[in-house]
C-alpha cells in the first residue's frame, strides 16, 4: 500500500510481515526523536476533530501510534531529566521544577553509551536537565540550536533530537486578534467556564499545533532529501501534557497523556514491534524512551535505567501500572503522585493544604486561566468550575474510559474501594522501589543533606526509612491514625515530625498529648515552618507569627524562605507579614522567593 508521510512525499509501506526477517547485513539504523512542547493528544490521528495535523497523522498511518503514552511529570524540566538519565527523577531528588540538586555519581546521561558505540549524537537544543550536575559534554557531539545530524563524520550512524516550542504555554500568553480555528466551534472541557477568553485560548492553541505539525513535516522532508529515510527510527512526542489551564503541571489525564508516534525506516521495519498503520494500547512512558533506543540498536539496556524497551531486540514485557509526579511547580510547593493501569488513573495527594488553583505566576500570564480566577473570585462558577480553586482530596480515583477530564472522583465510593486499595498499594510500592525523595520536601532535604546527593542521603533507611514513611504517611492521612500522628511527632526524625504536622492541618481538632506549639521550637527549620500554618489555620497565634516571621527573615536557604512564604500565601492577613516579606526580597535574589514575595508586597 502507499501512504503520504513527508509532506509531498509518497513512499511505499511494505507488507508488515517484512518485520519477521532482518535485512542481511543491515547498517545500524539512525534514530531521530522529534519532540513538541506542552501537547496533549489534540492532534487528528488520535481523534481530535479539531487537530489538523497531517503530517502527524501521515507518521502514525505509516508507523505505530500509541494510545497509553504518559509523561513522568506534567512539567518540562522534571520529565527532561527523567529522561536524559532514564530514571524517575523523585528517586534522584531532581523533581522539582528549575531544581538545583546534584546527581550522584553513578548517574549517567544515558546519550552518551550511544556515542561510545560510535553514534554520533547531537540536541538541538533544549537541555533544562533540572540538575546542577551538567554532563551533556559526555552525552553530545553536538548541542545547541545549530547541532544537526549533517555534520556527522561520513558513514556515522546518528542519535539526534529536534525540540520544537512552537506549542509551549507562552505561545498563549498573548492573544492574537484573529484565529485560524473558530473559537466558536471548539470544545471547552467541562471544569473551564465558557467565556470568549477561554474559547479565544483554546482556538489559538490549535493553531499552534497546526503550525508545529508543518514544522515536523520540513524536518521529515529534510531527512528524506537527505536520503536517510528508509535507514532512519523516528520518534515523536510531546514532553508533557498542557497547555491549557488544569492540565500542564497537574497529575490529570491532559497533564500526563502525550501523542507518541514511531515509525521505522524501511530499511529497519523489522524492529518495528507491530504492523504499520497500527495502534498500541501498552503502558508506556517517556521513561521507556532511553532503553527503546539502546535496544533498537542492539545494546541491552543497562540495569540502571529504569523504564523498559518498547521495540527492539530487548522489548520488555508491558507493565501493569504507569506512574507520574507533582512536586515544586515553579514558586509554589506541592506533592502529588498517580497511579493508573490504564483504566482508573488514582491521585494521591500529599499536600492537600495546597489549592490546584494557588496563583502562579507563569500560569496565570495565560488569559484564560485570569479569567477563569477573576471568575471563581467572582462567585460566577458551578461546582464543578470551582472545585480546582478549593482544598484537595487526600486521595482522588478517575474512569479515564468515561471521564478523561476528570471530574468524579470515585475515591468514595463503596464500589470502587477494591480498585482504591489496589491503586493505593501500587502507589506504596513504586515509592519504596525507586525510594522516592517525597517525604524529604526539598526545604528540608536541603537543611539535612549537607554536601551529600539527595539520592545518597535517602539511600540509608537510618536517615530515610521510606517504608516506615510511606505507610505512617498513609496511616495519618488516609486512616486518621491519630496515635501514630502522636508518636510520629515525638520522633528523633524530621521527616516524621514534619508530615506529623502535616496531617494535623486537616483536623479540626488534634489528638492529646499533640503538642503543636512546642514544634515552633523544632532544630529544623521547615518543622518550625508547617506547625506556624497549623496553629495559624486554626486562629490568630502571635508565637506562630512570629516564629514564620523570623524564619522568613533569617532562613539559611532560598528553599526553606520559599517554604515560608508559601504558608503566607495560603493565609489570610497577609498584610501582617509586610515587614518580614520586605525583608525577605531584600535578601533574597532567588527567582522564585523574589516572584512570591514581590507578589504578596503587591508589587506584581
Amino acid at each position: 500500500m502507499f501512504i503520504r508521510l513527508f509532506t509531498g512525499v509518497v513512499i511505499m509501506v511494505v507488507s508488515a510481515s517484512i518485520h519477521l526477517v532482518a535485512a542481511e547485513g543491515a547498517k545500524k539504523p539512525n534514530i531521530l526523536w522529534l519532540v513538541s512542547e506542552d501537547n496533549t493528544i489534540l492532534l487528528g490521528c488520535y481523534g481530535d476533530k479539531h487537530g489538523k495535523t497531517p503530517t502527524l497523522d501521515g507518521l502514525a498511518a505509516a508507523g505505530v501510534r500509541y494510545e497509553q503514552a504518559r509523561s513522568p511529570a506534567p512539567v518540562c524540566a522534571a520529565t527532561r531529566t527523567a529522561i536524559i538519565t532514564g530514571r524517575y527523577a523523585p528517586g534522584m531528588g531532581t523533581q522539582n521544577m528549575r531544581s538545583k540538586e546534584p546527581l550522584s555519581g553513578e548517574v549517567q546521561f544515558w546519550p552518551e553509551l550511544l556515542r561510545d558505540a560510535g553514534y554520533y549524537t547531537t540536541n538541538n537544543s533544549k537541555t533544562d536537565y533540572n540538575t546542577s550536575s551538567d554532563r551533556s559534554n559526555k552525552a553530545w557531539n553536538e548541542s545547541s540550536n545549530k547541532a544537526h545530524y549533517k555534520n556527522r563524520p561520513a558513514g556515522a550512524p546518528f542519535f539526534s533530537i529536534f525540540n520544537l516550542n512552537t506549542t509551549h504555554e507562552s505561545s498563549v500568553h498573548k492573544s492574537e486578534a484573529k484565529t485560524e480555528t473558530d473559537p466558536a466551534l471548539v470544545e471547552v472541557q467541562p471544569y473551564l467556564p465558557d467565556t470568549p477568553t477561554v474559547r479565544h485560548d483554546i482556538a489559538q492553541y490549535y493553531d499552534k499545533l497546526h503550525k508545529m505539525d508543518s514544522e515536523m513535516g520540513k524536518l521529515l522532508e529534510e531527512l528524506k532529501k537527505e536520503g536517510l529515510a528508509d535507514d532512519t527510527i523516528v520518534f515523536y512526542y510531546s514532553d508533557h501534557g498542557g497547555v491549557l489551564p488544569r492540565s500542564k503541571r497537574f497529575l490529570y489525564a491532559n497533564g500526563t497523556q502525550v501523542p507518541l508516534i514511531a515509525y521505522f525506516g524501511k530499511n529497519f521495519a523489522h524492529l518495528a514491534p507491530q504492523a504499520v498503520g497500527s495502534s498500541n494500547a501498552e503502558l508506556v512512558n517517556l521513561i521507556d524512551m532511553p532503553p527503546t533506543a539502546l535496544s533498537l540498536v542492539g545494546i541491552k539496556p543497562p540495569a540502571f535505567l529504569q523504564g523498559r524497551a518498547i521495540a527492539g531486540e530487548f522489548k520488555a514485557p508491558a507493565r501493569s501500572y504507569d506512574y507520574s509526579y507533582r512536586d515544586r511547580m515553579d514558586e509554589i510547593y506541592d506533592c502529588s503522585r498517580s497511579v493508573t493501569d490504564g483504566k482508573l488513573l488514582y491521585i494521591r495527594h500529599y499536600m492537600p493544604q495546597v489549592p490546584s488553583g494557588i496563583r502562579l505566576d507563569y500560569l496565570w500570564k495565560q488569559p484564560a486561566m485570569k479569567n477563569w480566577a477573576e471568575l471563581y473570585a467572582a462567585g460566577k462558577l458551578n461546582a464543578v468550575q470551582s472545585a480546582f480553586f478549593l482544598k484537595k482530596p487526600v486521595e482522588e480515583l478517575f474512569d479515564l474510559k468515561t471521564d478523561w477530564h476528570c471530574i468524579v472522583n470515585l475515591a468514595g465510593q463503596a464500589k470502587h474501594k477494591a480498585d482504591l486499595e489496589r491503586l493505593r498499594a501500587a502507589n506504596q510500592a513504586h515509592l519504596i522501589n525507586i525510594r522516592d525523595t517525597a517525604f524529604l520536601p526539598e526545604s528540608l532535604m536541603t537543611t539535612l543533606r549537607g554536601e551529600m546527593t539527595p539520592a545518597a542521603y535517602a539511600s540509608d533507611d537510618s536517615r530515610y526509612p521510606i517504608k516506615e514513611l510511606a505507610s505512617l504517611v498513609d496511616r495519618m492521612q488516609v486512616g486518621g491514625d491519630q496515635a501514630a500522628m502522636v508518636e510520629a511527632l515525638s520522633s528523633a526524625n524530621a521527616s516524621m515530625r514534619l508530615w506529623a504536622i502535616i496531617a494535623s492541618q486537616e483536623l479540626l481538632t488534634v489528638p492529646a498529648g499533640f503538642d503543636i506549639a512546642a514544634a515552633l521550637n523544632d532544630a529544623q527549620p521547615m518543622v518550625r515552618v508547617a506547625a506556624s500554618e497549623a496553629l495559624l489555620r486554626r486562629g490568630d497565634h502571635s508565637a506562630a507569627k512570629a516564629t514564620l516571621s523570623k524564619v522568613l527573615i533569617e532562613a539559611k536557604e532560598w528553599s526553606v524562605r520559599l517554604a515560608a512564604l508559601n504558608v503566607i500565601a495560603r493565609l489570610k492577613n497577609q498584610v501582617e507579614f509586610t515587614a518580614a516579606l520586605q525583608a525577605a526580597k531584600a535578601a533574597d535574589k532567588s527567582e522564585y522567593v523574589t516572584r512570591l514575595s514581590s507578589f504578596l508586597l503587591g508589587l506584581e
